[in-house]
């Protein structure tokens, strides 16, 4: 199984990354500082790893012996990656949406499951291996989100609730 900790980490990050870009308007989410992807990349790339790689990766392992999995190029995924879903709320929706299916997939996997391997390039890996990896490229996303916009989670949350706008 799962372990739960992990689980409950990563139904938190829709509503974490909600609260920090909640007031941002589209030059805050477009700005960079040509080092590193802005807020709004970085939103699209959460969204489509969640859906294409880390998803998958795990249907994958679950239903076929030993497969070898992809996992793009963050470079190569950002030069060739569709933009006509990226207005803050569409993106906000379709990663709150893809999470809870990969919440319910995690929920329901068995440790016979979770043992199941496969192999990313010459490294035999495992589910928990890939759920591991998940909920910390959430953490990290976070962070680099806070640092291009210049204001954690917490300092959001803070004004939202002073302002009465917090809310799950």
């Amino acid at each position: 199984m799962v372990p739960n900790e992990a689980i409950e980490s990563m139904k938190k990050t829709p509503s974490l990354v909600a609260h920090l870009i909640a007031e941002t308007n589209n030059e805050q989410l477009d700005a960079t500082d040509e080092k590193s992807w802005s807020t709004r990349t970085i939103l699209a790339h959460l969204r489509d790893t969640e859906i294409y790689e880390f998803r998958l990766s795990i249907e994958r392992l679950v239903a076929e012996d030993s497969p070898t999995l992809y996992f793009w190029e963050p470079e190569k995924w950002e030069a060739e990656r569709s933009s006509h879903r990226d207005s803050k709320e569409q993106i906000l929706v379709d990663f709150a949406l893809q999470r809870q299916a990969s919440i319910a997939l995690l929920q329901s996997l068995t440790s016979k499951q979770c043992a199941r391997k496969g192999m990313v390039g010459n490294k035999e890996i495992n589910v928990l291996t890939i759920v591991n990896w998940w909920a910390q490229h959430d953490l990290s996303h976070i962070e680099q989100m806070e640092v291009t916009l210049g204001e954690t989670v917490a300092d959001a949350q803070s004004r939202q609730l002073k302002k009465g706008n917090l809310s799950d």
